[in-house]
C-alpha cells in the first residue's frame, strides 16, 4: 500500500511540475538591437520582439544589464505634433503573441553605459517577470537606418 501511495504521489508531483513551466521556457527574443548614440550621450534606446508561446499573459516588470546603470520601459507618442515619452511600469505580453519594442512606440531606455557602446558591440540584457522568472538575451548595437532615428522626446 505504501508503494502504491508513493507512486501516486510521485505521479502528481511530476504532473504538477510539468504544469509549472517558467516564463523563460515560453519566451523567444527576436531582432534585439540598441541604437548607437554619440559618445557623449549616456542614454540609448533598445528594440526587440518578445514572443510569448504560452497560453497565459506574461508581465514584464524590469530589465537589467551589467553594462548599464538602469533600464526602463518607455512609450513614445506624438500628439499635436509634439513627441512625448512616458515611462511604463510593466509590459503585458498577451498569450501566444509577439510584443514589439520599436522606434516611435514602446522601447527600452538604457541609462549610463559603463563601457563604450559602438556599432557592432553586443551586450547581455536580462528580462524579469512578475512570476520571478527571467530571460537573458544579447542585443547588438547598430546605427539606425530609420528616419525616426533622432526623434526628440520630452520626459513627462
Amino acid at each position: 500500500m505504501k508503494s502504491r501511495n508513493l507512486i501516486i504521489t510521485s505521479f502528481f508531483l511530476v504532473l504538477f511540475s510539468l504544469n509549472q513551466a517558467s516564463a523563460g521556457e515560453h519566451i523567444t527574443i527576436h531582432n534585439a538591437w540598441l541604437r548607437e548614440a554619440p559618445p557623449a550621450i549616456k542614454v540609448m534606446a533598445g528594440y526587440l520582439q518578445i514572443e510569448n508561446t504560452s497560453d497565459k499573459a506574461l508581465i514584464l516588470i524590469s530589465a537589467e544589464s551589467s553594462e548599464f546603470e538602469r533600464i526602463e520601459f518607455h512609450l513614445s507618442t506624438t500628439k499635436d505634433g509634439i513627441a512625448r515619452m512616458q515611462q511604463q511600469d510593466e509590459i503585458v505580453i498577451a498569450p501566444n503573441t509577439t510584443f514589439t519594442f520599436k522606434p516611435g512606440s514602446y522601447h527600452l531606455m538604457l541609462f549610463n553605459n559603463t563601457v563604450p557602446m559602438r556599432e557592432g558591440k553586443s551586450t547581455s540584457i536580462k528580462l524579469n517577470f512578475d512570476s520571478g522568472d527571467t530571460h537573458e538575451f544579447d542585443a547588438i548595437v547598430k546605427k539606425s537606418d530609420s528616419n525616426n532615428a533622432h526623434q526628440h522626446h520630452n520626459h513627462h
